[in-house]
This record gives C-alpha cells, sequence and structure tokens, in this order.
C-alpha cells in the first residue's frame, strides 16, 4: 500500500541563498528510453517549517491513493518553505497583487524552481510535460511560476490563489485549470476570477476555471478529486 510519508524520500537542496528542504517521489521502475512527467507541487501557509513532513498534508496523499493514479508513472517534487516567509512576497489574503511591488518571488520559489531544472537535467523528465500545482499561498506561487520560468511549465493548477493580471500575455501559451471557491473566507475569490479573466481576455485558449460556493478555504480537498484531473493535466505539452 502506498504511503506518502514513506514513499517520498527526504531530501534538501542546497541553493544560493535558501537550504530547501523537500520530499521526492520517483516512480517505481524508471524503464529505458522513456521520458516521464514532473509535478512541482507548492502547500500553503499552514504547512510552512523545516520538519519537510508538513508540506504532505493537503493534496499529495489523494494523488496517489488510487492504484491507477498517473502520478505514480511521474516525478513529483514537494518542497516546504520556511516558517515566516512565503512563495510570493505578497499578502494572499488580500486576493490580488499591487502592480509595481517590484521583485516578489522569493529564495524559496526561487530554489524550487531551480530544483525542478536541475532534477530535470538529471532524470529522464520529458521537458515539454512539466507542470506546477500549489494551493493557497502554493496557489499565487502556481501563478507566479507559470508567468516567470521562461517556459519551463506546460501547465499547473492553482488553487485558491491569485496574480497579478498584468501576467496574462506570459500564460497564453499554457495549459490552467484554476479553482476557488466563492465562500473563501481566507483568500477572496477575486484572485482567481481576475487572473482567469485577464487570461481569456488575453487568448488563452486552455484555461479551464472551477468556482465552488460551499467549500470555504479547503477548496483544494474537493479539487484535487475532479475526476481525470492529474490525466488531463498530464496530457498538456508546450504550445
Amino acid at each position: 500500500m502506498f504511503q506518502v510519508e514513506r514513499d517520498f524520500e527526504k531530501k534538501v537542496f542546497h541553493a544560493k541563498d535558501i537550504d530547501l528542504p523537500y520530499r521526492s517521489f520517483v516512480p517505481n521502475m524508471i524503464l529505458e528510453g522513456r521520458k516521464y512527467p514532473l509535478l512541482l507541487f507548492l502547500h500553503g501557509a499552514g504547512e510552512r517549517g523545516t520538519d519537510n513532513t508538513a508540506q504532505l498534508k493537503h493534496v499529495v496523499w489523494q494523488l496517489f491513493e488510487k492504484d491507477s493514479a498517473p502520478c505514480r508513472e511521474a516525478f513529483v517534487l514537494v518542497p516546504q518553505c520556511p516558517e515566516g516567509s512565503r512563495w510570493v512576497d505578497v499578502a494572499f489574503n488580500c486576493g490580488k497583487f499591487v502592480q509595481g511591488e517590484g521583485k516578489l518571488s522569493t529564495p524559496a520559489l526561487d530554489a524550487a524552481i531551480e530544483l525542478v531544472r536541475k532534477t530535470a537535467e538529471e532524470y529522464p523528465i520529458d521537458p515539454d510535460h512539466i507542470y506546477v500545482m500549489g494551493i493557497s499561498m502554493g496557489g499565487y506561487g502556481t501563478w507566479y511560476a507559470l508567468s516567470h520560468s521562461n517556459g519551463l511549465f506546460a501547465g499547473g493548477i492553482p488553487i485558491c490563489g491569485g496574480g497579478d493580471p498584468a501576467w496574462a500575455s506570459e500564460l497564453v501559451p499554457l495549459a490552467i485549470h484554476a479553482f476557488h471557491s466563492s465562500d473563501d473566507g481566507a483568500v477572496p475569490v477575486i484572485g482567481s476570477r481576475t487572473m482567469v479573466d485577464a487570461c481569456q481576455k488575453a487568448g488563452c485558449k486552455r484555461i479551464r476555471y472551477t468556482e465552488y460556493n460551499y467549500t470555504g478555504h479547503g477548496s483544494w480537498v474537493t479539487a484535487a478529486e475532479t475526476p481525470g484531473l492529474i490525466e488531463w493535466l498530464f496530457a498538456q505539452t508546450k504550445a
């Protein structure tokens, strides 16, 4: 039986400005000549720390629950953001970014993206099938990573996050399925609505949006149960 804490190896990525704890899943059998998808998962504010375990609390186990789960045939990275820091340097409870705030990425997010690049170099990763998914604070990180990583990702799943609509032009080529709940009391739903609207107006053809009205801030639980969600994501390739 699959167990997240057992089957995800504990590691530390030594970046320029931070030692980033992370968990790594590698498929049980790596076939010669085969290329694999890679998924980066960014946790929420409540899972920050240094124990290298708390970041597995939400969603990750759901992605591996079924024997046929596509994540079991993928590389999955789950870094842990330090206490007191964020993936993106913005107050995520405001529901949006204030334009002109300057550099928004943090050492934690920069390291996480560098970790993805290093992993893709060292393992048989398909460069056209690299993705990012995140919840809450990690939803903000997902929008930012998708639009500021120079084409690294083919698509992503930001859940109850937000971003700057000025990034929309960078998101046009990507596949995105965003989720939020209208009754979210922690991260206002306007964050996702604004980003999805901006992407649609910019011409994004592969953007989906699911809005609940009953899940509160925990919309990631229901979102992760969406039939075929990861299958859809892993089928997306770079435009």
